[in-house]
C-alpha cells in the first residue's frame, strides 16, 4: 500500500513536471486543478477524481434540465385547452354565431320596415345594428375556423 508520504512525492514529481510546460500546453491544461484535488485527497484520506466530478456534475446538470423541462411541460398544459375544453369552446362560438346570424335577419327585417325613411333614426338604428352584428359574425366565424384548425392540430398530436 502506498503510504500518504509516496502520495505526496507523487504529486509533487508531477507538480514539476507540469510546471516545466507551458501554461497554454494540451497536458498542462488537461491536468488544471488535479494536483489540487490530489493534494485534497491526500490530506483528506479521500479518493475522488476529476472524471467523478465532472460526472456527478453532468448527472446533476441533466436531472435540473429534466426538473425544468418537467416544469414547464406542466405550466403549458395548464396553460392549453385540451380536446375537451376545445369541444366546449367550439360550442359556444357555434350558439354564438346562430344567434349573430338571427340578429343579422333582425336588423335585415328593421331596415327594410324602415326603408321609407332611410334618414330617420329608426333605420340609422336598424343599420348600425346590422354593422355591428356582421363584424361580430364574421369574427366569430374567424374565431371558430381558428378553434377548428387547433382542434385539428391537437388530434393529429395525440394519434
Amino acid at each position: 500500500m502506498t503510504t500518504k508520504a509516496q502520495e505526496q512525492a507523487a504529486l509533487d514529481q508531477i507538480r514539476t513536471i507540469l510546471a516545466t510546460l507551458e501554461p497554454d500546453s494540451y497536458i498542462r491544461r488537461a491536468f488544471e486543478g488535479c494536483d489540487t484535488l490530489a493534494q485534497e485527497n491526500i490530506d483528506n484520506d479521500w479518493g475522488t477524481s476529476m472524471k467523478e466530478l465532472r460526472d456527478t456534475a453532468d448527472q446533476r446538470a441533466e436531472e435540473r434540465a429534466t426538473a425544468k423541462v418537467a416544469e414547464r411541460m406542466k405550466q403549458l398544459e395548464a396553460a392549453v385547452f385540451n380536446l375537451d375544453d376545445m369541444h366546449v369552446i367550439a360550442s359556444y362560438a357555434f350558439k354564438r354565431m346562430e344567434h349573430l346570424k338571427r340578429e343579422c335577419e333582425t336588423a335585415k327585417d328593421k331596415l327594410a320596415l324602415h326603408s321609407d325613411a332611410p334618414d330617420k333614426a329608426p333605420f340609422l338604428n336598424a343599420r348600425a345594428e346590422y354593422r355591428w352584428a356582421t363584424h361580430e359574425l364574421d369574427t366569430a366565424q374567424n374565431l371558430s375556423e381558428r378553434i377548428d384548425e387547433v382542434m385539428e392540430a391537437v388530434t393529429q398530436l395525440n394519434a
